[in-house]
């Protein structure tokens, strides 16, 4: 006598051919001289009322409620009836001694397997196929200590009640309401389900939220911060939220969060701009800037500047870190692209990310050099050089801005923490 193989799906009956070798593959099954195996295609099976206890979809009313049947009856799912045909037909071979089921090791995989063996009305002993991996080895193992089927019947009654309790939910739930929204006439369908209706539930939730969002403006400044003898930066993206008209008062220093590439702890000390802390208030601890305490005025500068640096030059359709670059070719007229990437000091594809949107905005050119065809040459048009007053006067206010109020000691310190913000937010441009 032969063991009938029933696996869940197609693929794991062909993995548990191979892995345990001599069968012959049929149209529908494969066959060894131990086993016939073949597979079903998830749920063959799904509960229904009797028909002598049905209701018709019309007569769905208040009074027929609860509907509780008195036995559940297994229907074929009509798009899988000619897989379960293949099974019933093989569960019914005379040399088909014992069953073994191979179906997906949980409640689900259980509960497919016995609905199938009731629905044929099948008596045959049942062993269980429990596989946490799909290994040859591992099925191997498997099938060399199969599970009786005593020790899996509190499983499968489990499975039969949560799709029992689960067909009761909404079929009931389901008349219910299509009752009550059928009350004024008509037949309005509304299905009810123990996932489905929470799972709606969350979507409509979810959608009300975007539908009654309010946009804000916020500045993204990207900052790569290297310190001295080191091989990679550190990148920090800075997410501010101004506030309008003037992003100057009443703002909380912005959030700091990794972005990009994981940062790795650097090797040696990294000399980084310090971060304030989110409030700055009474017995919170002060700053410090190259060593000395950074006073109220300075933290109140340094956070005025951060936030300001993008607002300054929304006018002039620059982004932050690009008017760097356009400084340079004022000063120093036409460029060799690879020179001005030695005097930034950034990365190539940095800069070439801000001279491709320059580009674009019509306010640099690119060509290749008349003594040098491997070479690029850069120069503003005359729209970037129109913006060199603009740019200029907006650094200046920017500076008058952040420093002033300040003292003599205080002002060199803010300098300092200023130049390098600057130099960091150069990046942000790309």
């Amino acid at each position: 006598m032969k063991n009938l193989i029933i696996a869940e799906k197609p693929s794991v009956a062909a993995d548990i051919a191979r892995a345990l070798g001599g069968f012959t593959r049929h149209d529908d099954h494969f066959e060894s001289d131990r086993y016939v195996l073949s597979s079903a295609v998830g749920h063959l099976l799904e509960i229904g009322m009797p028909e002598d206890e049905e209701v018709k979809r019309g007569k769905w009313t208040f009074a027929h409620l609860p509907a509780i049947p008195s036995r559940f009856e297994l229907k074929p799912i009509e798009k899988n009836e000619n897989r379960l045909k293949v099974l019933l037909k093989l569960l019914k071979r005379k040399d088909v001694g014992a069953l073994i089921n191979a179906c997906d090791a949980g409640r689900e995989g259980e509960l497919i397997f016995r609905n199938v063996v009731q629905f044929a009305n099948s008596g045959k002993p049942i062993r269980r196929l429990w596989l946490q991996s799909m290994t040859p080895t591992a099925i191997r193992d498997g099938f060399e200590s199969l599970r009786s089927d005593e020790a899996m019947r509190p499983l499968a009654d489990a499975a039969v009640c949560r799709s029992e309790s689960d067909w009761l939910v909404g079929i009931n739930g389901t008349r219910a309401m299509t009752a009550f929204n059928s009350r004024d006439g008509g037949f309005f369908l509304t299905t009810v389900g123990r996932v489905q209706t929470p799972t709606l539930s969350i979507v409509v939730e979810r959608e009300e939220k975007i539908r009654k969002h309010v946009a804000r403006d916020y500045w993204e400044v990207h900052g790569t911060f290297a310190g001295k003898g080191s091989r990679s930066g550190y990148p920090l993206v800075v997410h501010c939220r101004p506030t309008d008209p003037a992003p100057v008062g009443g703002m909380d220093w912005p959030t700091n969060t990794l972005s990009g590439r994981r940062a790795r702890r650097p090797r040696q000390e990294v000399d980084r701009v310090p971060t304030p802390a989110p409030t700055h208030g009474d017995g919170d601890e002060v700053p410090e800037v190259a060593g000395a305490p950074m006073s109220e005025a300075l933290f109140r500068a340094a956070r005025v500047h951060r936030i300001a640096a993008a607002g300054l030059l929304r006018d002039t359709g620059l982004y932050p870190g690009q008017e760097v670059l356009m400084m340079r070719l004022w000063e120093r007229g036409e460029q060799r692209q690879a020179d001005l990437i030695k005097t930034l000091g950034l990365d190539p594809s940095t800069v070439t990310k801000m001279l491709r949107r320059l580009e674009q905005s019509g306010f640099v050119t690119r060509k290749p050099s008349d003594t040098d065809r491997r070479a690029v040459v850069v120069s503003a048009t005359r729209a970037g050089l129109a913006l060199r007053d603009r740019v200029e006067e907006a650094w200046r206010d920017l500076e008058k801005a952040t420093t002033g109020g300040l003292t003599d000691e205080e002002r060199g310190l803010a300098m300092r923490l200023l130049s390098r913000i600057e130099a960091n937010l150069t990046t942000s441009g790309a």
